[in-house]
């Protein structure tokens, strides 16, 4: 998922979580750069690989249609919704306005936190970069989070500039 930095109130998570599954999740804060060679995804409209080209334009790429980048860096597109094609392996990028963490920034540390009787495992907090990921654990079955059909995860999270930004993520539970 990726966090927009002006998003108010909690950001509703597309889908359903199995109440019973661990589910590994995380937010992305800041693309990293562009990469030649490198296999770029996409799984589905909410995962799919993001990039910033080497010289910030404004605008951050996602993957259109998976494929591996290409040997040099494209030139990229600069309309909004417009497709710039990587390499001779398919992957094209669409292009989207930048409007996450700045890039002159990156992540100094985060504490995520699981709300109404979840809980979550923090994996990895990419210092120096800006992508947050934890662990949903299995939801209990004599939780708040059962109860209501949903549960929230709040982000806390602390730039390199000493700002913060905080976020909460809310999932709905049900059976897949």
């Amino acid at each position: 998922m990726i966090y927009r930095n002006a998003k108010e109130g909690p950001l509703i998570v597309r889908g359903v979580h199995d109440p019973d599954t661990l589910r590994a999740f995380g937010i992305i804060c800041k693309p990293p750069v562009w990469q030649a060679q490198t296999l770029y995804n996409k799984n589905d409209c909410d995962n799919y690989d993001i990039v910033i080209p080497a010289e910030f334009t404004g605008r951050y790429y996602k993957v259109h249609e998976p494929g591996i980048s290409g040997a040099s860096e494209p030139p990229w597109e600069m309309d909004i919704e417009h497709h710039t094609p990587d390499g001779t392996k398919g992957l094209e990028w669409e292009t989207v306005l930048y409007n996450l963490m700045p890039p002159t920034l990156h992540l100094e540390s985060a504490v995520v936190t699981a709300l109404d009787g979840t809980e979550v495992k923090e994996l990895d907090v990419t210092v120096g970069e800006g992508a947050i990921d934890w662990l949903i654990q299995p939801v209990a079955s004599d939780t708040a989070a059962r109860a209501q059909k949903y549960f929230d995860i709040h982000v806390h999270g602390i730039r390199s500039d000493s700002t913060t930004f905080e976020c909460t993520l809310r999932f709905n539970l049900g059976e897949k």
